[in-house]
This record gives structure tokens, sequence and C-alpha cells, in this order.
């Protein structure tokens, strides 16, 4: 009964959409800008042409291959269905939503002695080890030029050194952000428990809304059929040293497959 709506359906998502040139790893997105994530940031800061970008990992370990893509590797890239909004912040506001994203995602300050870096526990029914939060709520930003440092505790751990451009960053100025409806409706706290923003100032924020952000990168493939994938490279934790090595210990505990 349902066969020809099946086979247009089948069609329609193994239908080539689009290229890359490099391969994108999920898992790339906790340990410092990523393929993966600064893809998504890309498509936000041009599509809205705002000054910031919120975004996170939405998958935990999915590779995409270099290659040609269809639609069914877009819900591999961004599995959600959220729309983009542009919300105005502060720069205070900025710094206080990032500093709540990354205390959920390290155990900063991190101790002398300790060999982790992660928030991370062992799930004894399934036998493996995950994080202690919801990794997509670990927004990173790019617009912006930042570290954060593993040896301060929260509140102190965002160091904001200027905008992309290299324009100074300002807290007391207000910025233009794009960022998921999920966000902007207070999914993950970042906005209430980070920024300090209730359900009312948070609707009062929001200047633009556009549309689903997965039809975005679908219309964006298909005004660039090959996309040169790079980092945007707008953080990273510092001291660098020090982290990467408590990154590998803890991406063996998460990743089996390393």
């Amino acid at each position: 009964q349902f066969r020809d709506k099946y086979i247009k359906v089948r069609e329609f998502t193994n239908k080539k959409i689009g290229s890359i040139t490099k391969d994108i790893y999920s898992r790339d997105a906790f340990a410092g800008p990523s393929l993966y994530i600064d893809l998504i940031h890309k498509i936000q800061l041009e599509t809205t042409k705002a000054d910031i970008s919120f975004a996170s990992p939405l998958n935990l370990d999915v590779k995409i291959n270099k290659g040609d893509l269809n639609f069914q590797d877009l819900m591999n890239l961004y599995p959600f269905e959220n729309q983009l909004y542009v919300m105005e912040l502060t720069g205070q506001e900025i710094k206080d939503y990032l500093e709540l994203s990354y205390d959920q995602w390290i155990l900063a300050p991190v101790k002398p002695n300790s060999k982790r870096l992660f928030r991370i526990k062992y799930n004894i029914e399934r036998k493996k080890y995950q994080f202690e939060h919801y990794f997509f709520s670990f927004d990173s930003a790019a617009g912006i030029i930042y570290e954060v440092n593993i040896n301060k505790p929260k509140g102190e751990m965002i160091n904001i050194k200027s905008m992309s451009n290299g324009e100074s960053f300002d807290l007391k100025k207000t910025y233009k952000v794009a960022i998921s409806s999920y966000r902007a409706n207070g999914g993950g706290d970042l906005l209430e428990k980070g920024a300090g923003l209730d359900s009312n100032e948070r609707t009062q924020r929001v200047i633009e809304r556009m549309s689903d952000i997965r039809e975005l990168v679908y219309q964006y493939f298909k005004k660039h059929p090959q996309v040169e994938l790079e980092t945007i490279n707008s953080w990273k934790f510092v001291p660098e040293n020090k982290a990467k090595q408590l990154i590998q210990t803890d991406f063996k505990l998460l990743f089996k497959n390393l």
C-alpha cells in the first residue's frame, strides 16, 4: 500500500546533495575546534550574519565520510529538529553562558595529580563510561577567540581575547548571537543558569526566527556543492599540553574503538 511513497522517500534520502573534502568525526568536538562543529558554526554565521554562533555536538561518536553526501548524512550531522534563532546578548552574558557550558563538560580546576579532564562516570548497567551531563549541552562559540583555562574554577575559566576579526570584545556591548531554538527556549539551562535570563527575558531577546537548521544546512550544500572543510580554531583548552594528555586518557575510556 505504501510502496510508491516508500520508494520516493528512499530515493530522496539517497540522492546526492553535495560533497565534503575531509572525514568528519563528532568526537573531535569534545577536544577542541572540529570540522564537525565548525561546519555548523560557519553555516549559522553566514546564514544569520550574526556576530557570534553557539553550537554543540549532537552526536557522541559518529563519522561522516569524505566524498558525496546524501540527506541521511545530514541526519547524522544534525539529528534534532531545531530552528535557528538570533538573540541579543551582552558580552558578559556570553562569557557566563560559556562558563556554565564548560563547567558541565570538564573538571576544572584540574588537580595537580588528576588524570582526568572530562566529567565522566562509569555506567554499571550499560558497562561503559559516559559524560555526567548531556553532551548536547556542551556549547562552544565561533566569532570570538577565547581560551578555556583548565586550572581555573567556574567563573574564571573563560578568557575571551577578541572577536574573530581582531576587534576587541566588550563585556558591556550587545552582540547578535546565532543559537538553536532549543537553547533559546531554555534547553540545557545555559541561558537561564548561565547567562541569567528567565523565560520572559529570553523571549524578548530573540530578534529573528529562521527555518530548521538541518534545512539550512541542506540549502547551504545546494549553493556550495563541494565544501572545503576547515576548522575555525576559535578556542582552545590551556595549558595545551596538559589538556591534551588528559583528553587522550579520557578518550580511551569514552571511545573504546580508538
